[in-house]
């Protein structure tokens, strides 16, 4: 009853021993929920006798930019990826870009704020000063996803479109940061949860992806702004021009919803 009143979350009974039939079930709700941008999240082969419970997650978000990028502006531009290492890529212009602009000495580094139609919903993209600091931003990126104070900007600003897709096995990422009793048999307590959890513990934890930034907007799936009006006649007072390894991530009235990092944007 709490699951389905505080969080929305259903339950259903499925015949776990019918991997297909369940792994199918699982698969097709996830595609609904998702538009279709994550398919095939279980594996038949990752069920067995021995399952009990699946939780499954599913996040989808699709953003229009409050103010576009033209298409036609759209060019194939360097990438550095490294110094040593240079690839071209679709990069998507605009000369006099509103959005929210911060500077921060500490992480030597500058953060672009992209609002989406609707309030409260942006892109940031965090990028280096260094074309190769991005190994050193990512080992501060605690002091990344905080609030910060933007200003109002007008920018000539420059970023590839980017798409990704991953799929990422949370296991040993949960029991290095601690989480650890709840995948041992017999350690396990989910009395909370169920009744009969003598016997139930976490077998594994797996997360799918899809992220697509172009000249429209944003689309992502996954298993604050305030807003700025200004003079058309404003000319560009500096310039963000994303063209070496950055962080992005997309926020909800300042809840981080996803995030990663954009290294290869060719692929």
């Amino acid at each position: 009853k709490i699951a389905n009143e505080v969080y929305q979350a259903g339950f259903e009974n499925v015949d776990f021993p019918q991997k297909n039939q369940t792994a199918n079930i699982i698969n097709k709700w996830v595609e609904k929920q998702t538009a279709n941008k994550i398919q095939n999240l279980i594996n038949p082969d990752n069920l067995d006798d021995l399952t009990a419970l699946i939780l499954v997650n599913a996040l989808y978000f699709k953003g229009t930019w409050d103010s576009g990028f033209f298409g036609s502006a759209t060019k194939k531009k360097k990438f550095y990826k490294t110094a040593q290492d240079v690839v071209e890529v679709d990069t998507m212009h605009d000369g006099n870009k509103a959005c929210g602009y911060y500077e921060n000495k500490e992480l030597n580094a500058k953060f672009l704020k992209l609002p989406f139609l609707g309030k409260n919903i942006s892109t940031v993209l965090v990028l280096p000063n260094d074309k190769d600091g991005i190994a050193k931003l990512e080992s501060q990126v605690d002091k990344v996803f905080v609030q910060h104070h933007f200003q109002p900007k007008i920018l000539k600003v420059a970023t590839p479109k980017f798409k990704i897709e991953s799929a990422t096995d949370f296991t040993s990422i949960l029991k290095n940061l601690g989480v650890r009793r709840a995948f041992i048999n017999g350690e396990a307590d989910f009395s909370g949860m169920v009744n009969d959890s003598e016997n139930l513990y976490i077998n594994s934890v797996i997360q799918k992806t899809f992220i697509d930034v172009d000249e429209k907007g944003v689309e992502a799936a996954a298993a604050s702004f305030v807003e700025m009006l200004f003079d058309s006649a404003l000319v560009a007072s500096g310039e963000f021009i994303a063209d070496h390894p950055f962080i992005f991530y997309i926020e909800f009235n300042n809840l981080i919803l996803f995030a990663g990092r954009v290294s290869a944007p060719e692929q």
